[in-house]
């Protein structure tokens, strides 16, 4: 079984580029030096075939022609459209979650298709853990929503990265 998440593509692009934002594009919130899973190969022609398949179609470009914004946005893309070729090929072992369904239609609906019983005091811990940030700086404080930030701040190249890439998987 499995379960993929997914954000409107802007708000995805903005979280991998909130370093870039922020003046520290080598930075992450753990404070190491780390560059991002989609730039390692940025520029270079050895990202996956489904990848350099996707670009050619939506505008014929190859891969080394993209900005960083679009790279991400493709690398990004891809991810999605695997799943739901996997979610295709096999339907009943994978669910799609739209991030503002999350977290209750984990114990609402997955859950209940995985395990034969699941608690009302197992369902209230989980309900109270997904207040909290899980990882980086702020894991353990309270979270806070920030999807209209993300909506109302996102750059131009990353607005038009996320068009051309990932809107048509999202669809």
């Amino acid at each position: 079984p499995w379960v993929f998440a997914y954000r409107d593509p802007f708000e995805i692009l903005m979280s991998h580029f909130k370093n870039f934002q922020q003046g520290n594009p080598q930075g992450n919130p753990l404070g190491r030096n780390f560059v991002p899973h989609f730039l390692r190969d940025y520029g270079t022609n050895t990202q996956p075939a489904v990848m350099k398949e996707l670009v050619a179609v939506a505008d014929g470009r190859t891969i080394d022609k993209l900005n960083r914004e679009e790279n991400c946005a493709a690398h990004l893309a891809t991810l999605g459209q695997v799943a739901i070729q996997e979610h295709d090929r096999k339907p009943e072992v994978g669910w799609f979650v739209n991030y503002n369904e999350l977290p209750h239609k984990i114990w609402e609906v997955i859950l209940p298709g995985l395990v034969p019983f699941v608690s009302h005091d197992q369902v209230m811990r989980m309900h109270d853990v997904s207040k909290l940030y899980s990882k980086g700086e702020n894991a353990g404080e309270h979270w806070i929503e920030d999807t209209t930030m993300k909506q109302g701040t996102a750059p131009d190249k990353i607005r038009d990265a996320a068009s051309l890439y990932m809107q048509p998987v999202y669809d």
